[in-house]
């Protein structure tokens, strides 16, 4: 029996054509299905269309907005799992081994009354994202700061920040989406950009978005290169340059409330970090800034 660990996106997507085939297989979730979805920040939505983030074999809801919020997200995964009737087993997985003299994968589960078991599998499908192990760099001097410091996946709403001064590290999706949250509740910030940014527009249009997927997919490199040439655009001037690597090399961004906000000065802009003192964040310029609290974004 096929042995799949996470019941989010992937782990359901999976299920879906396992399922198809007649393979034998249980879906292994500690939480419970799409739980990720329901933790996230509040106001986050999908920068993909409904129509083309939905899961194989079951369309998102027509009542749902075009960009569907984390706990649309999280209820249409649990309808998901639901029709298909998967077979979903609530456990947490805490240490997966491969044994050498039967050839199978041991999984060493713990269920919600604290009771072990070990699962045997000849083949496991990890499907449990990266939101469970945030990343926070190992700057210099961060371990000795006096500055609150918290990961994206800690970050809930902008009224929780009232009157302090934060700093955003990291201008993905998340961080970007976070610093304009926190702009529009008139919070003082500063976001870090260490590389320049890769901003793209919504997708407007289903059809494009599926054409616009198969060519970047699908496409030489210097294609693909010269079609994300056409949409994405630098600001320089405002510490939002394009990124120094290839623009298929690049992780789009599609926050167009990020760049007036910059205009107005409610974001400043930032460089990559090289420090941290007790109290200070210094900057790769030399440039050094004072803070209450710093919201990492680094994935």
């Amino acid at each position: 029996m096929i042995v799949i660990v996470g019941a989010g996106a992937a782990g359901l997507a999976a299920a879906f054509y396992l399922k198809k085939a007649n393979l034998p297989f249980i879906i292994l979730e500690k939480d419970e299905v799409g739980a990720t979805w329901g933790k996230h920040y509040q106001g986050m939505k999908l920068h993909s269309l409904k129509q083309v983030s939905a899961l194989p074999g079951l369309k998102m809801p027509s009542s749902y907005p075009a960009f569907p919020s984390g706990p649309q997200v999280k209820n249409y995964l649990q309808d998901y799992a639901k029709k298909l009737e998967l077979p979903i087993q609530q456990v947490e997985v805490i240490a997966v081994d491969f044994d050498d003299k039967t050839q199978l994968w041991q999984l060493e589960t713990l269920n919600r009354n604290h009771i072990s078991d070990t699962i045997s599998s000849p083949i496991v499908i990890l499907a449990t994202g990266i939101w469970n192990q945030p990343y926070i760099p190992n700057f210099e001097g961060l371990d000795r700061t006096k500055i609150k410091v918290i990961h994206a996946k800690n970050y809930q709403k902008a009224q929780d920040f009232k009157g302090l001064r934060l700093l955003v590290v990291g201008a993905g999706n998340s961080g970007a989406e976070i610093a304009v949250q926190l702009a529009q509740a008139g919070i003082k910030l500063e976001l870090v950009v260490r590389d320049g940014l890769l901003l793209l527009p919504y997708p407007r249009s289903v059809l494009g978005s599926k054409l616009s997927s198969l060519v970047l997919h699908h496409s030489p490199k210097v294609l693909k290169d010269k079609l994300l040439g056409m949409f994405r655009r630098g600001y320089p001037e405002l510490g939002l340059p394009l990124p120094s690597k290839a623009a298929s090399e690049a992780y789009p961004v599609i926050s167009p409330e990020l760049v007036p906000l910059v205009k107005l000065g409610k974001i400043k802009v930032r460089p990559g970090i090289r420090a941290f003192t007790a109290t200070e964040v210094i900057f790769e310029n030399g440039d050094k800034g004072v803070y209450e609290v710093v919201v990492m974004a680094r994935g």
